[in-house]
């Protein structure tokens, strides 16, 4: 039976950001099934969205202004977080939402807080915020109040909601909800020239919890090869760090402009690393590297599924550097393995799976709003 959906999310919409593109696959997936869905996000957007889409979305007033599209914590956000809380209540009386589908910590908190939305909530977790919150603090002390407070979010979280779903199958164990791969349409990898030159690829945000550190480390190590990052981030601080450990030269920083023009840059790139420092969620990043067939090089902490030297190589930061050798000494046994990378993205995380077990979730999430409902009128 069709549902009307008010999907929460405390960020700006669209960007480049691997939750944002995450998001408007789930929600164009579920409304193609003919689901009413309604997205609330942030005013700001990174760009313009290309002609109609299948569901609708609700902006929040444009107050207090903010245009940052970064992650992280901010008093803006905060502030902005409060007016989310509100918005999605009237919201969801507006549009008469069967299901509350709320992305994030930030999202599960703004509408199921008292006072609750009155409807069955669905927590959808991207990520571990123990792990990642202190990462956005340079002092100790504060990241490690930081740490704190973000387990302390990691255990609210799923308690608030009647159901929940999670990317990875690690953060499913830990929340003890449903394990929904995360997935993307993936279109055919583009007719492009393999690079003469030996150049490796990263395609993202530039925020610490990428691990990016252990990637230019291996860069220093692999004195053939030019680092190519593409990033709507600003690139000062890596820069910084780049010409720190002496490899300034053989940096090259392109904004994120156009999908057409990354998909094509990495599938020309003698290798893409995903190189993430923290143990938590499922990048996106991945399956759009996956996607490019592209030899693709995975930190272990989020290689979930993926062997190693089947799909990808999957390494620990210590091994980067010789991974990284070895793909640019075979490039033909990497273009192999980028092919069958490709293949595995699309077998494991098919979008129109994912939504089956998404609306599995839904189904849950009904059926025990309903229960406590009914137990608490007995």
């Amino acid at each position: 039976m069709p549902l009307t959906i008010l999907t929460v999310a405390a960020l700006p919409f669209p960007t480049r950001q691997g939750t944002q593109v995450l998001i408007g696959e789930i929600c164009g997936e579920l409304a193609r099934r003919g689901h009413r869905v309604h997205l609330l996000c942030y005013a700001h957007r990174a760009f313009e969205e290309r002609g109609a889409l299948a569901y609708e979305v609700h902006r929040l007033p444009d107050f207090p202004r903010n245009r940052s599209v970064r992650s992280g914590p901010s008093v803006s956000k905060i502030l902005l977080d409060v007016r989310l809380a509100a918005h999605a209540r009237r919201l969801a009386r507006a549009v008469r939402a069967d299901v509350v589908h709320a992305h994030g910590h930030e999202a599960i908190l703004a509408t199921a807080l008292p006072p609750r939305i009155p409807l069955p909530i669905v927590h959808h977790a991207h990520t571990s915020m123990g792990p990642e919150l202190p990462t956005y603090f340079e002092a100790r002390p504060l990241a490690g109040l930081a740490r704190a407070a973000g387990e302390a979010l990691d255990w609210v979280a799923p308690r608030l909601a009647d159901a929940t779903a999670a990317v990875s199958l690690a953060l499913a164990r830990a929340c003890g909800g449903a394990h929904v791969p995360p997935a993307v349409r993936l279109p055919g990898p583009p007719a492009t020239a393999v690079p003469v030159e030996p150049r490796v690829v990263y395609a993202g945000n530039l925020d610490r919890y990428q691990g990016l550190d252990a990637l230019l480390a291996a860069v220093a190590s692999v004195d053939r090869a030019e680092l190519v990052i593409v990033s709507a981030s600003f690139p000062g601080p890596i820069a910084a760090r780049a010409a720190a450990v002496g490899i300034a030269r053989r940096v090259r920083f392109v904004p994120h402009g156009d999908v057409e023009d990354v998909r094509r840059l990495l599938a020309s790139a003698s290798v893409v690393v995903v190189p993430r420092g923290i143990p938590t969620g499922f990048p996106i990043k991945l399956l759009e590297a996956l996607g490019s067939a592209a030899p693709v090089i995975v930190s272990r902490r989020v290689a979930e599924g993926i062997v190693d030297g089947l799909e990808a190589r999957v390494v620990d930061d210590d091994g980067l550097a010789d991974a990284i050798d070895e793909i640019l000494s075979d490039p033909r046994g990497a273009r192999e393995m980028g092919a069958r990378g490709r293949q595995w993205a699309l077998a494991h995380h098919d979008p129109s799976r994912a939504a089956d077990l998404l609306e599995e979730v839904f189904a849950r999430a009904i059926r025990a709003r309903t229960h406590w409902s009914t137990g608490t009128n007995q």
